[in-house]
């Protein structure tokens, strides 16, 4: 018999996200809620501003990938009309 090798797949790095120190304690005075909305709004504030830089890239990839699409049919065409 032979051994089947089995391929273990690596699991997907997790994004740790740090929260500042203050954030964590335990509620002391009235505004900790306040310092931690806080910090939850920079750490949204920093997922979309990455969101909105992937995104962009995106779109520069598939103009890019339907531009080459349309200089190889192009590039087909004149081969085509050439041969003739």
């Amino acid at each position: 018999m032979t051994d089947k090798k089995h391929k273990h797949h690596e699991p997907k790095e997790e994004q740790v996200i740090e929260i500042p120190a203050e954030a964590t304690e335990s509620p002391e005075r009235g505004d900790q809620p306040q310092v931690e909305i806080e910090a939850l709004m920079r750490q949204l504030e920093e997922a979309e501003a990455k969101v909105a830089e992937h995104l962009d890239d995106l779109q520069r990839e598939r103009a890019e990938f339907v531009n080459y699409k349309n200089r190889l049919a192009r590039n087909q065409e004149d081969d085509r009309v050439r041969m003739k």
